[in-house]
């Protein structure tokens, strides 16, 4: 009788055993689902960074561009500047030998009436 009401406890035991391990699986398997959908929003979230990251380099390598564009301009200018000054110059001298010129023939004109 003990060896029967032993193996009827052991029995009843092991069923015990085997619907707490069911459960066991049961909470794991939904816990890995959400440990599942949290990576998978987690590398959702990674992807946008990593666009967002993306889009903000291609903006800055086109200020880079930008601004090299603008230095090569300003270097361009100030060779444009620099070459306008120059004739500037020449036609500043330019004016000064025509003015002259023009006082030597009203000079000139002047002598011519004179005599």
């Amino acid at each position: 009788e003990q060896r029967g009401a032993l193996s009827s406890d052991l029995e009843a035991a092991v069923e015990r055993l085997a619907v707490v391990v069911s459960e066991l699986k049961r909470k794991q398997a939904r816990e890995f689902e959400g440990v599942q959908g949290h990576l998978g929003f987690l590398q959702a979230t990674l992807a946008e960074a990593e666009g967002k990251c993306n889009a903000i380099q291609t903006k800055l390598e086109s200020v880079v561009a930008a601004c090299a564009a603008n230095s090569r301009d300003q270097g361009m200018t100030a060779d444009l500047q620099a070459q306008l000054s120059k004739v500037v110059k020449e036609r500043d001298h330019a004016l000064e030998g025509i003015s002259r010129l023009r006082r030597a023939e009203a000079e000139q004109g002047d002598a011519e009436r004179r005599f």
